[in-house]
């Protein structure tokens, strides 16, 4: 099938490997339980392979943008995908750092308990951090918009975001203020337990 250019082949539990597909740009595999590899698709825009828990590596995808790989618990890198813009990796109790992406604009790392910084993203619009337990600092990010970091019970503050339009910071309990965030619209800090302070 040389001119495929998207297959879904979620949940064939029996999938060991995925055909080399010269034209394909969007492949969804999430839950291939068996599934070890990943073959070098050079025109591969979009990758699903969430919950594909055999999968210990992705090769190099040069023209990547999105790649879902939540609950790849095998997963030990993604350094080397440079063209990413959106990234969600959610459950890869194997990965200990984000890397740095600069062209990422989206980034859901939700009970990533080995997480204990994020990096500087220059692009990044959207963070949802959600249940990173260790999570101590959110760097300085200048073009966020949404940041959800609820449940983050070591994150001590929060950084001034000249962008940030919405915040949900709940049973951050670390947390005793919030800083001057200009553009902000939306907040939710309920159950804010050691909250003193809201800034004006």
């Amino acid at each position: 099938m040389p001119q495929l250019i998207s297959l879904e082949c979620g949940g064939c539990s029996n999938l060991t490997s995925i055909p080399v597909l010269p034209n394909l740009t969007s492949l969804d595999c999430g839950s291939c339980v068996n599934l070890t590899s990943i073959p070098e698709l050079d025109n591969l825009t979009s990758l699903d392979c969430g919950s594909c828990v055999s999968l210990t590596s992705i090769p190099e995808l040069d023209n990547l943008t999105r790649l879902d790989c939540t609950m790849c618990r095998n997963l030990t890198s993604i350094s080397h995908l440079q063209t990413l813009t959106k990234l969600v990796c959610s459950g890869c109790i194997n990965l200990t750092s984000i890397p740095e992406l600069p062209s990422l604009s989206s980034l859901e790392c939700k009970g990533y308990r080995k997480l204990t910084s994020i990096p500087f993203l220059p692009n990044l619009t959207s963070l949802d951090c959600s249940g990173c337990g260790n999570l101590i600092s959110i760097p300085v990010l200048p073009c966020l918009v949404n940041l959800y970091c609820r449940s983050c019970v070591s994150l001590t503050s929060i950084p001034e975001l000249s962008s940030l339009n919405s915040l949900d910071c709940r049973w951050c309990r670390k947390l005793k203020s919030i800083p001057i965030l200009s553009s902000l619209i939306e907040l939710n800090c309920s159950s804010y337990l050691n909250l003193i302070s809201i800034s004006e």
